[in-house]
């Protein structure tokens, strides 16, 4: 892999679209286009604007088939066995069937195999392929691609052996979630897309007080905290991609308005980023999460530009030991991280 490809969200907007697939960066196109009322889809975080018409669909289509990139639907509800496939894969007919489907139940993937036989499955991070064992299974059960938790993109043992494991299944690609912002070793992530696709569907709202994302973003954490949430810097992509590491990142989210995706694409394909860091890794900052509908996390800010050489080759081989290490929280103060 000679430089980094990327898979974006669409969040509704042809035209942001149009302009990232001309940059030569974007290997694939990911969106969710499902109501409320299919919970075997998962609804939760596509946005307003994510719910466009099947003819935005159609275009997207073309625009990715033309440019050479994968078109990627989304059928990553945690709890997708608890409804109904059948009018889920009318729906996807209807709407020309994908490149590849992202599931995060590993009870669909021997249906959706069956059902759609030449499309590519891949595994959403939800799914939790969290060591190589697990993601042997899953390539032995029929996946094509798997979205690593967030947590191994600083497990470089781990991605030694997945690169490895690509010798014995050419046609795996490893899938790396660049600018993920959960905090690391969060205990709350399945919770919180849980409950995410289950309140969608209901309509009810989440306990703001004792909810997941709550429990998990909301509380303030120290700077040295923000540095161990495991993203991985514009700067750093290339280093990942030339140890064979990873063959595509994702960017996120597909709730968000283009003019923080164009920001967030602009930093990763130019693999740079002058700024404050928490503009593009989104949810530490007010005014993302302002564009999310939430607006409850403090600002954050970040220089991006301060990082220490060989930052991504002394997070991948740390022992993870914070509290005998205190590399991260050295990094805080030289980057100015901190809680505006």
């Amino acid at each position: 892999m000679k430089s980094p490809v990327f898979s974006i969200p669409f969040n509704g907007d042809l035209a942001l679209v149009k302009s990232a697939l001309a940059s030569g960066k974007v290997s694939e196109v990911y969106f969710s286009p499902w109501s409320r009322h299919l919970r075997a889809a998962n609804y939760f975080g596509a946005g307003e604007k994510a719910a466009a018409g099947d003819g935005a669909f159609k275009e997207l289509y073309s625009l990715c088939r033309d440019a050479g990139a994968r078109v990627n639907l989304l059928c990553n509800s945690p709890v997708m066995r608890l409804g109904e496939l059948a009018p889920l894969f009318r729906r996807i007919r209807a709407l020309g069937v994908p490149d590849s489907i992202t599931l995060a139940d590993p009870l669909a993937v021997r249906p959706f195999k069956t059902t759609f036989p030449g499309t590519e499955l891949q595994a959403s991070f939800i799914m939790n392929l969290d060591t190589p064992g697990k993601v042997a299974r899953g390539l032995a059960l029929g996946l094509g691609a798997v979205t690593l938790p967030a947590a191994l993109n600083r497990d470089g043992r781990a991605l030694e052996e997945l690169r490895l494991l690509k010798r014995r299944h050419p046609s795996f690609r490893l899938k790396l979630m660049a600018n993920m912002d959960c905090f690391a070793n969060c205990i709350f992530v399945h919770s919180h897309y849980t409950h995410g696709a289950l309140l969608a569907e209901s309509g009810e709202i989440e306990d703001e007080e004792n909810g997941p994302a709550r429990l998990c973003h909301m509380e303030y954490k120290s700077p040295g905290d923000f540095i161990r949430v495991p993203f991985v810097r514009p700067e750093d992509a290339a280093w990942y991609a030339r140890r064979g590491w990873c063959d595509e990142f994702k960017l996120i989210y597909r709730a968000f308005p283009s003019s923080v995706l164009r920001k967030v694409y602009r930093a990763y394909f130019s693999a740079r980023h002058a700024g404050n860091l928490f503009e593009i890794v989104p949810s530490k900052n007010t005014a993302c999460e302002n564009a999310r509908g939430g607006g409850r996390a403090p600002g954050l800010n970040c220089d991006n530009r301060a990082f220490p050489r060989g930052f991504a080759a002394r997070v991948c081989a740390c022992s993870k030991n914070c509290a005998a290490c205190g590399y991260c929280d050295r990094t805080a103060v030289r980057t100015k991280c901190r809680v505006k």
